[in-house]
């Protein structure tokens, strides 16, 4: 590929055919009981349900389950698009996403789980823990870049930043990325591999 005048930061990663794979929260709760309820009501839990969804996602599945009735406010950063995750049982509630066009927003995706009025006081406080599902294209572990890849935060969390750098290239300027397949199996069989994430 050839840019002209364009700034451009080098993401690549190496893909596989496509399945449902459970996405790494990048805040993950502070204890194995879930995230606070009401959400950031605890300054010893502090953190919030938040995820980074790969590109190349067709369809999300959100799941919560808590210490009460709850439901759950869900979608892309900065809210569009904004989804429901109903209550599915006393303690429980779902929600699922497959847009029309085919391609889910990629980035940072949060949910909100609230607690299921009405009170006589102030929301009793609970717990709840929530997972997001992508239908996307398995990662590669095969296939490495120089730079790392960003889209392995989605399942492996906040450690990928630390090894994760980046391939600058400024306009006027080319770089050589090299990228590393370690084959494994026996000869003459091969995988399914497909063009990169960027």
């Amino acid at each position: 590929m050839r840019f002209r005048d364009v700034d451009l930061a080098v993401v690549s990663g190496p893909v596989l055919c496509t399945s449902s794979i459970v996405l790494a929260p990048l805040f993950p709760p502070a204890t194995s009981a879930g995230y606070s309820l009401p959400l950031g009501s605890s300054t010893s839990n502090p953190n919030t349900p938040e995820w980074l969804l790969p590109s190349e996602t067709s369809r999300v599945k959100l799941a919560a389950s808590a210490t009460l009735p709850i439901e759950v406010d869900y979608g892309a950063y900065p809210g569009d698009p904004d989804l429901y995750g109903a209550p599915t049982s006393a303690k429980h509630a779902a929600g699922s996403y497959t847009p029309a066009g085919g391609t889910v927003s990629t980035g940072l995706w949060y949910a909100n789980p609230d607690q299921i009025g009405p009170y006589l006081g102030a929301a009793p406080s609970g717990f709840v823990n929530v997972s997001m599902t992508a239908s996307t294209r398995n990662f590669d572990a095969a296939v490495t870049a120089d730079g790392g890849d960003l889209w392995l935060a989605s399942v492996q969390g906040l450690d990928v930043f630390n090894t994760f750098n980046p391939v600058v290239i400024n306009p006027g300027e080319s770089a050589v990325i090299d990228v590393t397949i370690t084959p494994s199996g026996s000869p003459g069989h091969g995988r399914d591999r497909h063009a990169v994430r960027g």
